[in-house]
């Protein structure tokens, strides 16, 4: 039998950057994308009307349809037509039940306050005959 002498070493411990290098350029790309769709769902060009009695927004699980002051409907940066709105609804609407059941259906309308009532009525009445009932309507808080 025989021994083997070990030397007295030091134990060092190194940590690996290589992976939490790779972990921040991940989360910065996460970060970069997240704020472009945000910013996408949200339309920049549309003047919201005032409202004194409108709450901060906290909802983040619904469709928003933007409508601007030409009457065009736009989600998630792409516009269609009443038609074409209509049936991504019911497809939306499906998904969402086929994944849960008991889901709520939240739809929120961003519409220029410049934007024709006419345009606003249209997509009410799409909600109704599309049985969708959970609508919020975005409004900003007047100044006091």
């Amino acid at each position: 039998m025989s021994i083997i002498e070990l030397e007295n070493e030091e134990d060092t411990f190194q940590t690996a950057m290589t992976p939490m290098i790779d972990v921040v350029f991940l989360l910065i790309i996460f970060f970069m994308l997240v704020t472009q769709f945000s910013s996408q769902i949200l339309e920049q060009n549309i003047v919201l009307p005032r409202a004194s009695e409108a709450v901060a927004d906290t909802g983040t699980d619904r469709m928003v349809i933007n409508v601007d002051r030409s009457g065009t409907y736009t989600v998630m940066g792409v516009s269609y037509s009443l038609e074409e709105l209509s049936s991504l609804l019911r497809s939306y609407k499906n998904r969402r039940l086929s994944l849960d059941s008991d889901s709520q259906i939240m739809i929120m309308v961003r519409a220029d306050r410049g934007a024709a009532y006419k345009h606003i009525q249209d997509v009410y009445l799409m909600f109704q005959d599309n049985g969708i009932y959970q609508v919020q309507f975005a409004a900003e808080k007047e100044h006091e």
